[in-house]
């Protein structure tokens, strides 16, 4: 995208280490998510056995089986209720599963993370400097209103491209080389698997590179539907603006360098933001397709935008 320069070099110091923040704060992010699934799968074979009528059969056992994870899964979302009001969030609730005793661990991890986060939040000064960034609502509002659609959009590949499959038990593979030397090898076994109530359980690395490949795939083509409406662009340019201009001096004096109320006058025409950002954003898509295919919705850049990009064929 393009970067705004109020100064030589100040906007892409600080986009620099934006971009380093929100990188870890997704890597943290995902790595709780994937000790929470491990602990959910090493515990789950924890779990107290249901008794149940000696003539129930195993289709009923496997239906209430089912209806008990769901009931599991719907608690486990009202944490997520709890922390709509950050100011007033109460984290003396503990998250406690009647049915699955993983989701008891996993929840318990969401909370702490949570709790951890909002302690954060109310920090005072936290709180102010965070005010300071989006100063006006409703910048804030449509910032919010981006970030749910494309998360939703995140959410629907998730719920359909299972993390986990039923696995084989591993078993080990020898083979005897020229000189007599053995090697030997763990490998998944043989054999048919079933659907549900696995023995072994791995991660479905097939599923996941594709469900990669078409979030990636959905999620630049969302954002593309969404860039080119002009009134969407009027809006993403207020945004840009407002929150440039309000960072300016702050940014300015965290690097020790001059204020230029000149330089907050003159803030680049919306056409001049628009049509570099639009430059690099088809370009991006150009990039995408070779890797993704005919998924990737493409636009032909014009000669503007073509000189726009030229840095980045060099």
């Amino acid at each position: 995208m393009v970067s705004i320069s109020f100064g030589k070099s100040n906007f892409s110091k600080a986009q620099n280490s934006y971009q380093m923040t929100i990188s870890l704060i997704m890597m943290v992010v995902v790595l709780c998510s994937i000790s929470s699934i491990i602990v959910a799968v090493k515990t789950s074979s924890s779990q107290e056995p249901v008794s149940v009528p000696a003539q129930a059969s195993k289709t009923k056992d496997d239906v209430a089986a089912k209806k008990e994870l769901v009931k599991a899964v719907e608690d486990l979302e009202t944490i997520k209720d709890r922390i709509k009001n950050v100011e007033e969030y109460d984290h003396r609730e503990n998250y406690r599963s009647e049915t699955n005793n993983g989701l008891t661990v996993v929840g318990t991890l969401m909370e702490q993370m949570i709790d951890v986060m909002v302690a954060v939040l109310k920090q005072p000064l936290v709180a102010e400097a965070v005010s300071k960034r989006i100063v006006n609502k409703q910048d804030a509002d449509e910032i919010s209103e981006y970030i749910e659609m494309l998360g939703q959009e995140v959410v629907k590949e998730v719920e359909q491209t299972q993390l986990l499959r039923c696995g084989r038990p591993m078993v080990r593979k020898t083979e005897e080389h020229e000189g007599g030397v053995v090697s030997t090898w763990m490998e998944e076994g043989e054999g048919d698997v079933p659907e549900d109530n696995c023995e072994v359980y791995k991660f479905n690395e097939d599923k996941l590179e594709e469900g990669s490949k078409r979030a990636m795939a959905n999620l630049y083509n969302k954002v593309l539907s969404v860039v080119e409406k002009t009134e969407e662009q009027d809006k993403m340019y207020r945004i840009v603006k407002n929150v440039s201009i309000d960072n300016y001096k702050q940014l300015q004096l965290s690097y020790g360098r001059e204020i230029n109320e000149a330089r907050i006058e003159n803030f680049p025409e919306q056409k001049e933001i628009v049509d570099g950002a639009m430059a690099h954003y088809k370009y991006l898509g150009h990039e995408l397709k070779r890797e993704l295919g005919e998924s990737i919705n493409i636009r032909e850049l014009t000669g503007d935008e073509e000189r726009r990009i030229n840095y980045l064929k060099r």
